[in-house]
């Protein structure tokens, strides 16, 4: 059985000024899709696939597929032999599980705790030695200010120095974990693998977004991109959000660039077209626009300029 994220399994429901309460019987191999709901005294049978925002107001036979709103019968749902084969679990559940959480637990003191220790021994080693000979015997010697100047600058270089080591070693271990396209059990170690892999990308993802570093980390990690280090405010056939478009229609660009110079201008009054004119042959050039010959739209100008 399969429940998705924002599905909807009610025990009760309003029918006019009555309140109905009753149980919800889901059978073994049914899959409840996301956003779909389920309605007391309802029966969904075995093996039946319930589609996105369905909702099911009376008894599904099984392997059948309901869809639509109101909720309407769509066929039938075979089970394929491949993949009942292939997903066949040798070892009990509880010791796959326990494997799971044991190999994630390695992974992650491998992955973030070792490093973020090595760096921070590393940077204790030359920051806080001063006069002293061994660190430990740091602030018995140095002053109040010196130990905060110092206490700041390890913070600053353990956390930076950690971050790229960490996605770093993350991208490594990405590329070096690589699977083939296949069927998985996902209660199997090669499935939360490939889950735990997930969660890594989306984890140098965030953290990276699409800088320049993110790309290159990302293609390390195996990504295929067809390009590399472009930055933000290049041409591109596929901008990108917050990126400095220039392939701009034609007449956008001027409106576009009217309404900068309508913005920008030191005087508190309109800015009159002579001068938008002006400001736009000068921004073509600066930002290297080819369009067609200037020409404001119609109406773009308010009345009186």
């Amino acid at each position: 059985m399969a429940i998705q994220t924002r599905a909807h399994i009610s025990m009760s429901r309003w029918v006019g000024q009555e309140l109905h309460v009753g149980p919800v019987h889901l059978e073994s191999g049914c899959k409840i899709c996301v956003g779909a709901g389920v309605a007391n005294d309802v029966t969904v049978g075995r093996g039946s696939w319930i589609t996105p925002l369905t909702p099911i107001l009376s008894d599904v036979g099984p392997e059948e597929m309901w869809q639509g709103a109101p909720a309407r019968f769509g066929g039938r749902c075979t089970e394929l032999k491949r993949t009942a084969s292939s997903c066949q679990y040798v070892f009990p559940f509880w010791l796959l599980e326990a494997l799971n959480i044991l190999m994630q637990v390695v992974l992650e003191f491998c992955l973030l705790v070792l490093p973020a220790a090595a760096v921070s021994w590393w940077a204790a080693t030359f920051i806080f030695v001063g006069e002293a000979e061994r660190p430990s015997g740091y602030f018995e010697v140095a002053l109040r200010q010196e130990i905060v100047l110092h206490i700041g600058l390890y913070a600053f270089i353990t956390t930076w120095v950690t971050l790229v080591l960490i996605s770093v070693l993350d991208c490594v271990f990405l590329r070096c974990t690589s699977a083939s396209p296949g069927l998985y059990p996902t209660r199997g170690l090669r499935g939360a693998l490939l889950l735990y892999r997930v969660r890594k990308l989306n984890q140098i993802q965030r953290l990276w977004t699409w800088t320049l570093t993110g790309q290159y980390l990302r293609a390390l990690a195996g990504v295929g991109f067809p390009r590399l280090g472009a930055s933000e405010c290049e041409p591109d056939d596929q901008p990108r959000p917050g990126a400095c478009q220039r392939r701009l229609p034609g007449v956008l660009v001027p409106w576009l660039l009217h309404e900068h110079a309508r913005s920008w201008s030191p005087v508190p009054e309109a800015l009159p077209a002579r001068h938008a004119s002006k400001f736009l042959r000068q921004q073509q050039l600066r930002c290297r626009i080819r369009t067609a010959p200037l020409q404001l739209p119609p109406g773009s100008l308010d009345s009186g300029e």
